[in-house]
C-alpha cells in the first residue's frame, strides 16, 4: 500500500500523511510544511477510547 506517516502530538494522532515517495522525503516535507506554516492536506483522526 501507500506509505503513511502518523503525526502525533501529546500522545494523540493528529494527522496521517500519505506519500508516494520514500519515508525520509515525506518526513522532510512534513517538517518543511510545519516550519513555513503551510496547511498540508491531511486526515485528522480522533483518538478512540475503548
Amino acid at each position: 500500500g501507500t506509505p503513511t506517516i502518523m503525526c502525533n502530538e501529546l500522545g494523540e494522532t493528529i494527522a496521517i500523511i500519505e506519500t508516494s515517495g520514500d519515508l525520509a522525503e515525506a518526513i522532510e516535507l512534513y517538517h518543511t510544511a510545519l516550519e513555513s506554516g503551510i496547511n498540508m492536506e491531511a486526515i485528522t483522526v480522533d483518538s478512540l477510547q475503548l
